[in-house]
């Protein structure tokens, strides 16, 4: 602007007052400054916000891609771009048919091996019936025929003793401890001849189950071969008893020593035949736990043969049982790959949910310490291009975004968050903002034009940064007596066109735009219209 001092004689002022009606306000003096109304701006409150640029695009606030588990081809397909949906809607649907007929089948092969399995557990279980009803009611043939052979050889040892017992001989004290060492002999005998048989028939149990550690197996074949060795000795002594017992009654009566030789015959048989009824009735019990266990394999084979039938059927029922494609959601449809009658591969379509709208977008390195969660935007689109929509920062990536391409920037907003590589290209930072209150119009995909206000004072006193002056630290000011006056000022929020004056203003002020290029003129009078000076 440019300034003109001029000299003007008081009278020609006054003229130039009364026949200009006042076009100018005039102060006292030859000498002053002209200005023009846009020399001047009078101090007036008003809302005035700092903001951060940014270009985006509309987005969802989520989206899925649909795919499916299915071979078959596509039989129908009720899905296109921009249609609306909703939750549980049926989009497609597939062909099942050879799923179906592999699991029918299925089902009829695993039926029969089932019966089967069946089968096995009822007859395993007859039997251990059968073994137990057996031993219970005394008509296990092995064990009765045992029990025969004990009863026959107890008749026969306990005549033999008898007639040892009858004689004098066996009662004379000489022969006394003889005798009770025999009876000590044979008690040792048969504890040794049951211990002998419950670790045979531990041996040959463990031999008789199948997968068992060797460990197991090898200490039952130690524990039999021991029992077996306490046997050989018990025999031992017990032979050596008769023998003594014998000779003792010998030599009182020759014959009663006969009788005892014959006893002790009688006895190693009953001995034998006892021994024999023990170990048939634990083989016939052992029978009997034998078949139980049968009992336990045949129902868990049974009862795997049906879970492998059900884990086998899974799959197949699962096919089937997604014959239609969903949608998980309402919204909108957003892409669509499929094609109907071609095979179902890959995705086949996506849906958004649009019921909360996004704007995703990217700012300059230089400005991203400026936001924060929770700042206010305002936002316009082409779409739309006379609104102006609103909205909240919700995200704020910690990762610069990789660059993109010209042409991929306004059609995929935010990029994905990366690493920004080397090279010339500036660090640009992903962010989000929460469409609020009116969306009407807004379409997905579309650009979005945005300003994050990083500040903002209500009702403030505003300037035009090209009023400052030192620095921005004051203005200069048309007094009430009309003289150009500097002013010092501190400021708030600022624009790229004015500034926020806390302090040192009043609404009113007349201030001049061109601050630096009136600096000079400080002190003296200032002439201007009417209209900018609000004067009469």
């Amino acid at each position: 602007m440019k300034k003109k001092t001029i000299a003007l004689t008081a009278t020609a002022l006054a003229v130039l007052a009364a026949g200009g009606g006042g076009a100018y306000y005039l102060a006292v003096g030859p000498d002053g400054v002209v200005l023009t109304a846009a020399d001047v701006t009078t101090v007036a409150a008003k809302d005035i916000t700092q903001s951060v640029p940014a270009t985006g695009s509309i987005a969802p606030v989520r989206e899925v891609s649909l795919a499916t588990t299915q071979s078959g081809p596509i039989v129908t397909l009720d899905a296109k771009v921009g249609q609306r949906v909703t939750a549980n809607q049926v989009l497609a649907s597939f062909d099942t048919s050879a799923a179906e007929r592999e699991l029918h089948s299925q089902r009829a092969a695993q039926a029969a091996e089932e019966i089967g399995a069946f089968n096995q557990v009822e007859a395993a279980q007859l039997e251990l019936t059968q073994l137990q009803d057996a031993l219970a009611q005394g008509l296990n043939g092995e064990v009765n025929a045992a029990r025969a052979s004990v009863g026959t050889a107890q008749h026969s040892f306990d005549d033999a003793q008898q007639a040892v017992a009858e004689s004098r001989a066996a009662a004379d004290p000489s022969v006394a401890e003889a005798a009770a060492a025999v009876d000590t002999a044979r008690a040792g005998l048969r504890t040794a001849n049951n211990a002998s048989l419950q670790a045979a028939l531990a041996s040959l149990g463990a031999t008789n189950e199948g997968e068992v550690p060797g460990t197991t197996m090898a200490t039952a074949l130690v524990q039999w071969t021991e029992a077996d060795h306490a046997v050989s000795d018990a025999q031992t002594q017990l032979d050596h008893a008769e023998e003594s017992y014998a000779r003792a009654l010998e030599a009182v009566d020759r014959e009663v020593g006969a009788k005892q030789r014959a006893a002790n015959a009688a006895y190693a048989q009953l001995s034998d035949a006892q021994l024999a009824q023990r170990a048939a009735e634990l083989s016939a019990q052992q029978q009997v736990d034998a078949q139980s266990q049968a009992v336990d394999h045949a129902l868990k084979s049974a009862a795997g043969t049906r879970v492998a039938a059900e884990e086998a059927n899974a799959k197949l029922e699962f096919d089937i049982s997604g014959a239609q494609l969903l949608s998980p959601l309402s919204g909108v449809v957003t892409t669509v790959t499929a094609q109907q009658g071609r095979p179902a591969e890959g995705p086949l379509l996506s849906v958004a949910d649009d019921s909360m709208l996004l704007v995703k977008a990217t700012v300059k390195e230089a400005d991203i310490a400026d936001i924060q969660v929770g700042d206010h935007v305002t936002f316009t689109s082409p779409s739309q291009p006379h609104k102006e929509y609103t909205g909240t920062v919700s995200f704020i990536s910690p990762v610069a975004a990789s660059p993109a391409a010209p042409d991929d920037a306004a059609s995929s907003g935010a990029a994905a968050a990366a690493p920004a590589g080397s090279g010339s290209a500036k660090a640009e930072f992903p962010i989000e903002v929460r469409v609020d209150g009116n969306r009407e119009g807004l379409r997905l995909g579309s650009t979005a034009k945005v300003k994050v206000v990083t500040h903002e004072d209500k009702d403030a006193l505003t300037v035009p940064l090209s009023a400052l002056i030192d620095g921005d630290k004051a203005v200069l000011v048309v007094s009430d007596s009309g003289t150009i006056e500097r002013r010092d000022v501190k400021l708030g929020t600022r624009t790229d066109f004015e500034a926020a004056v806390t302090e040192g203003l009043h609404r009113g002020d007349r201030v001049l735009t061109q601050g630096a290029a009136h600096e000079g003129d400080v002190g003296q009078q200032a002439y201007l219209p009417d209209a900018a000076s609000g004067e009469k």
